[in-house]
């Protein structure tokens, strides 16, 4: 079952935000704004730029704890297997692939790789990189994350 939470903002006009749940590991990372990016397998009800987020560490549990809210600044396909990554169609090279894994949380690539290696199996396709805007930009951005958000 596909979970949104209700903007209390536009409660009365019963919009909702789509919800993004993530492990407790990464929590401090997305609240902190150092977490930029999430990959995530696709949605029954996909997640479209633009598009206002709640973000959540321990859904459906009792100790589950809204980290924050963010907008969604880009959807790209992605693709990693190994060495190779892709996005959007395009092969990453080695910096690009470094910028992506600190961009989504991890300490280096090779974090990066073992985690999709063991989470979900490689060649990791079919998936969707999410870029997130918190309440604050941020003003040294890779070279890479600007080409996300073209």
């Amino acid at each position: 079952m596909d979970r949104r939470a209700v903007n209390r903002s536009s409660a009365t006009r019963g919009e909702t935000m789509p919800a993004i749940n993530f492990q407790e590991e990464f929590a401090s990372k997305v609240r902190s704004g150092l977490k930029r990016t999430t990959i995530r397998l696709e949605r029954k009800r996909p997640i479209k730029a633009g598009d206002n987020l709640v973000l959540y560490a321990g859904q459906r549990t009792p100790g589950c704890v809204k980290l924050k809210e963010a907008k969604c600044l880009s959807v790209k396909p992605i693709e990693i297997d190994g060495d190779d990554m892709a996005v959007d169609g395009i092969i990453l090279d080695e910096k690009e692939r470094g910028d992506l894994a600190h961009g989504d949380g991890f300490g280096s690539e090779d974090a990066f790789v073992w985690f999709f290696r063991n989470r979900y199996g490689l060649p990791f396709k079919g998936g969707e990189l999410y870029t997130l805007l918190a309440r604050a930009f941020f003003s040294t951005k890779p070279d890479f994350f600007n080409y996300l958000l073209d």
